[in-house]
């Protein structure tokens, strides 16, 4: 039961990252670049969870020196590059192009816990992998359609990937070494706070974010929604789930973006989008029907 409570959890966060792109469309409208939308997503978020740690559990914000490295990873290394990456590859290129290249990250994170959790790679897995990516192709609309691709975007697109892919990394070896699921979404926000501060302009987001009230409303919105909720459950999915197996039952963010598209934006949902989301279901049920058992 423990398990399947696990899966929920990533899945949960799959689905709550799907709902992005319609407060990055509502923040665009209002004249924010993607990496003010990032810094104002990212230290509210900060700021929250730090806020609320400090009045439920101050000891939740200790953590050991010789550990901050695992804290500097899932922020700077993570967060923060993938942020900066996939919005770069956006612009290069499309939000189908970007969301393809992200979600080869699966395929980083199971050849990294490979070589550092020793987790097994089966032929399941790699199944798995292929309906994945295949279904994010679909859904994206880049299959069928006549898309070119320069270097600096696929580049860019796959830097993302990777960033995206070293959170589970980083998580897995924050969990490993005995701290909350809540500590860690803390310093992974935190670092990544700072580290969007040397990119984005302050002033900008300092001038703008009040001058509609419904704007701040909107900020809390992304964090709780967007932010918060989904790397909570993600980080609590991985004390259960493998973080190779866990970033793919995440690949639903793309499916449920494209579902939220059509049914807020009514967005058109073609035949070859909804083979798209089959597959990535596919890919999870795929997963569960794995024989391998994971060695104590």
């Amino acid at each position: 039961m423990k398990k399947y409570t696990g899966i929920l959890y990533v899945l949960a966060a799959g689905v709550l990252w799907g709902t992005l792109g319609a407060f990055v469309k509502y923040f665009s409208s209002r004249g924010f670049g993607s990496v003010e939308t990032a810094l104002i997503r990212v230290g509210t978020a900060a700021l929250s969870i730090t806020v609320y740690l400090l009045i439920k559990d101050k000891s939740l914000l200790k953590i050991r020196p010789c550990d901050i490295w695992c804290f500097l990873g899932s922020g700077l290394c993570s967060l923060l590059f993938f942020t900066l990456c996939y919005f770069e590859a956006i612009i290069q290129s499309s939000m189908s192009t970007a969301a393809v290249l992200l979600y080869l990250a699966p395929i980083f994170v199971m050849l990294m816990s490979r070589q550092i959790f020793k987790d097994r790679i089966t032929p399941v897995k790699l199944l798995a992998i292929v309906f994945s990516v295949g279904g994010c192709a679909l859904v994206s609309g880049i299959v069928g359609n006549a898309v070119g691709i320069s270097l600096k975007a696929i580049v860019f697109g796959i830097g993302s990937a990777f960033g995206y892919a070293l959170y589970s990394i980083f998580s897995k070896l924050a969990l490993r070494r005995g701290y909350a699921s809540l500590t860690i979404t803390a310093y992974t926000f935190i670092f990544a706070f700072l580290g969007l501060l040397f990119f984005a302009d302050l002033g900008f987001v300092a001038k703008n974010i009040f001058v509609e009230p419904i704007t701040p409303v909107m900020a809390l919105l992304i964090v709780a929604v967007s932010s918060m909720l989904p790397f909570l459950f993600y980080t609590k999915g991985l004390e259960t789930v493998e973080a190779g197996k866990a970033s793919v039952i995440a690949s639903v963010e793309p499916v449920c973006a494209t579902l939220i598209g059509v049914v807020l934006f009514h967005e058109s949902l073609t035949f070859t989008q909804a083979l798209g989301v089959i597959s990535v279901i596919f890919s999870v049920i795929l997963l569960e029907m794995n024989p391998v058992k994971k060695k104590n």
